[in-house]
């Protein structure tokens, strides 16, 4: 059996921006998505819990994006996961540290919530495609055994 739901977690410096988003991406039933307000907290639930996908802002409660990204990757370096950077401005030295920390896509500001779905979409596919597969469980054998209650499809008259 496979598990193809991955878990996003979101964190941005505007909750209506961070609900929309998480809104929009809940409509997939593949993933399972977390609104973050706090940069501690998204901290604390990936110490405790495997995360796929961060979409960040690159400025959350006075935190860098991308210093965050790669505090993130350096605190858990077995678990892989995505990180998705929502920024106001893209230039050259955005690009480079953005590289340095590990960020794997950019995404500029402002942007349609359909087009973070995509990439999000875009993203997890290559991820969870890597994913080991877990066996099945194993089915008990059961005696089959005849019920008096099977009622025929087409009755004679």
């Amino acid at each position: 059996m496979k598990d193809n739901t991955g878990f996003v977690a979101i964190l941005t410096s505007n909750p209506a921006l961070g609900s929309i988003i998480g809104m929009v991406l809940d409509c997939d039933e593949r993933l399972n998505v977390q609104v973050f307000c706090q940069v501690d907290r998204l901290r604390c639930h990936m110490r405790i819990a495997p995360v796929d996908l961060v979409i960040c802002d690159s400025r959350v409660q006075n935190v860098d994006g991308v210093q965050l990204c790669m505090e993130l990757k350096q605190g858990s370096p077995t678990r892989r996961f995505e990180f998705l950077l929502l920024a106001d401005h893209v230039d050259v030295s955005l690009g480079e540290s953005c590289r340095f920390a590990g960020v794997d896509e950019v995404i500029a500001k402002p942007m349609s919530p359909l087009f973070v779905m995509e990439r999000v979409a875009a993203r997890l596919n290559t991820l969870l495609c890597n994913r080991p597969c877990l066996p099945d469980p194993p089915v008990p054998n059961r005696p089959v055994t005849e019920h008096n209650n099977v009622i025929p499809l087409h009755r004679g008259l």
